[in-house]
C-alpha cells in the first residue's frame, strides 16, 4: 500500500511537472503567481516543469525506497511552508 501511494504520489509530481513545462502560464494561474516577461515564464517551466518531472521521474526509475522518502520530505516541507504563510 505504502509504495503504491509513493508511486500516485510521483505520478502526480510528474503530472504537475508536465504542466509547468508545457502551460507556464497555467502554472503561475494554478499558483497565484504572475510572471511578468520570458524570463519569468522560464522560471515557471524550470522551477514548476522541469524540477517536478525529475523530482517525480528519480524514484519512478530508481525504484529505492529512500528516494520515495526524499520526495515525501520535499512534498512535506512544502506543505509547511505554505501553512506557513497562511
Amino acid at each position: 500500500m505504502g509504495l503504491l501511494l509513493g508511486q500516485a504520489a510521483a505520478v502526480v509530481t510528474v503530472v504537475l511537472g508536465l504542466m509547468g513545462l508545457v502551460f507556464p502560464s497555467r502554472a503561475a494561474a494554478f499558483t497565484g503567481l504572475s510572471a511578468q516577461s520570458r524570463t519569468g515564464f522560464g522560471e515557471f517551466r524550470a522551477t514548476y516543469g522541469g524540477l517536478f518531472v525529475a523530482l517525480g521521474l528519480a524514484p519512478l526509475v530508481l525504484g529505492q525506497p529512500v528516494v520515495f522518502g526524499v520526495v515525501s520530505v520535499t512534498w512535506l516541507d512544502t506543505a509547511v511552508g505554505r501553512l506557513k504563510a497562511q
